[in-house]
């Protein structure tokens, strides 16, 4: 193999390589939302506990995750990695909250900068 082909090759395996965000596993359903992570303990939220969701950017991409779900209990909270597998089906679930604003989540944009919008917070 000449040396444009192996360059070829490199390239074509990186393009199909998964991004580190995708090592992170979130599952939801109407109890709880859990975070695996791929080098830390599994976290684990109660929905009972949930009083406020956010997207938050920060400028750390492209080679670094640069947005994150922040589901906020009251006394911890999940940073969730766009990207992480499972993913659509939490966001799927917070838009089952009444009141979620999917505005914020139209809005959001990792070029803007760091930035924080809520998406949805308890009602008292």
């Amino acid at each position: 193999m000449g040396p444009f082909a192996a360059l070829a090759e490199r390239l074509r395996r990186a393009r199909h390589r998964p991004q580190p965000e995708s090592e992170f596993v979130v599952t939801a359903d109407d109890q709880q939302a859990t975070l695996s992570h791929p080098r830390r303990a599994t976290e684990t939220l109660a929905e009972v506990n949930l009083r406020h969701v956010e997207i938050a950017t920060t400028d750390s991409g492209p080679r670094r995750c640069d947005g994150f779900w922040l589901r906020h209990g009251s006394t911890l909270g999940l940073a969730i990695p766009q990207g992480a597998t499972g993913e659509i089906a939490l966001l799927e679930r917070l838009q089952k909250l009444p009141g979620f604003d999917n505005r914020a989540v139209i809005e959001t944009s990792p070029l803007a900068g760091p930035q924080r919008l809520p998406c949805w917070t308890r009602q008292a």
